[in-house]
């Protein structure tokens, strides 16, 4: 059945908006890791679904080249190939 996308939480939109995202890159990368901008891709996202889409997000990373804005770094510490970058301002 179709859900409308106004009809979800804005967690839940955002978490949709992430997947197709990365999809898109997957679909655009051919022989070479496309390169993935996400801002702050998981920031209305529930403790409960953040776990699992870290790990879509680190499984995605095996194909793409994903760089990660955020302003909430401890929400990615738990990544084990991650680099950081930390920028002052």
């Amino acid at each position: 059945a179709e859900v409308p996308i106004d009809n979800l939480s804005f967690g839940t939109e955002e978490q949709i908006w992430f997947l197709f995202r990365l999809a898109l890159g997957r679909l655009l990368s051919h022989e070479e890791k496309q390169l993935v901008v996400l801002d702050d891709p998981l920031a209305n996202t529930d403790v409960s679904r953040l776990h699992r889409a870290l790990q879509i997000l680190e499984d995605a990373a095996n194909q793409l080249q994903i760089i990660v804005v955020t302003c909430d770094i401890d929400k990615y510490n738990w990544l084990s190939n991650a680099n950081y970058i930390t920028m002052e301002r």
